[in-house]
């Protein structure tokens, strides 16, 4: 599964970038794929590969391991992108789902 997951995500950057050249065993796990990130380059404002993950692909999981240094600072990015979102998404909301 893992490989069809980066077969497609190789396609994927190609439309953007064909001369990119992708380093595929560095892909362990959907959660590598997710935090994939092409210096310079974002789509709609998200990380290339978190774009690919959350448009591209129906289901995926991806393991957080609580005590690695290199995770936590992953799971601290995304989180700061994640609420760097949320006052454009309120303000997009309809006003009966706007807290008040």
């Amino acid at each position: 599964m893992l490989s069809d997951l980066v077969r497609r995500f190789k396609q994927f950057l190609a439309r953007y970038d064909a001369s990119y050249d992708l380093d595929t065993p560095r892909f362990q796990a959907s959660w590598d794929i997710a935090n994939f990130d092409m210096p310079g380059r974002t789509i709609d404002g998200y990380r290339v590969g978190k774009y690919f993950m959350l448009t591209k692909v129906s289901a995926w999981s991806g393991i957080k391991m609580l005590d690695d240094e290199r995770c936590n600072s992953i799971a601290e990015a995304s989180r700061r992108e994640t609420f760097a979102r949320l006052p454009a998404k309120i303000e997009s909301a309809p006003a009966e789902l706007k807290v008040r």
